[in-house]
């Protein structure tokens, strides 16, 4: 029982830890924010992909039929150099609750089909915090916008923000699942 405890103490300073970074973050780039700075020309810091790598794992490692796009034979992947390019992906990818689904590579170079496939899907709600999902995108799009204060950038990360803090329990736990976790997706 108390190695359980600490267990969940632990996962909650991370999560309180990482919060908190994605807060200062974006204060930080709302600081530094400036209209008439144009994006173009400006060379911006990589970002660690680390973050995805669970979901970029089982997006290209694992066969789940139930994936809407699949992973093609030697899929092109963005370097971590590219932000913009990465951060395009993470936006096509947000669903329209803020969230993102688990298991897709945001730094895979999409064919236009599969960029058409990621669209229509828009409206669905599966979305989740499994495989290091949804606080990865945040922080990504933070990050990002704390280089270059782009108005869909900010409001991507903000949107994916507020999503969090609704999906919160009042305990201050999170569901595996939001919205309408079911089964064990609600722990």
């Amino acid at each position: 029982m108390l190695s359980l405890l600490r267990k969940l103490l632990s996962t909650l300073v991370r999560a309180l830890l990482l919060v908190g970074i994605m807060i200062a973050t974006c204060f930080a780039a709302r600081d530094k924010f400036d209209p008439n700075r144009p994006v173009a020309g400006i060379a911006l810091k990589p970002i660690h992909l680390e973050p995805f790598s669970s979901c970029i794992s089982h997006w290209r490692n694992i066969q789940d039929e139930s994936r809407f796009i699949k992973a093609e034979k030697n899929q092109p992947s963005y370097e971590e150099t590219q932000v913009e390019e990465i951060v395009a992906n993470i936006i096509l990818f947000q669903r329209s609750n803020g969230g993102w689904p688990k298991d897709y590579d945001m730094t895979a170079i999409l064919t236009s089909t599969q960029r058409e496939i990621v669209t229509a899907t828009r409206e669905n709600s599966d979305t989740s915090y499994d495989n290091g999902n949804i606080h990865s995108q945040v922080r990504y799009l933070a990050q990002a916008v704390s280089q270059v204060d782009k108005s869909q950038w900010r409001t991507a990360c903000l949107r994916g923000f507020e999503f969090v803090l609704r999906s919160q329990y009042s305990n201050g736990g999170f569901p595996q699942r939001f919205p309408q976790p079911k089964g064990f997706h609600a722990h």
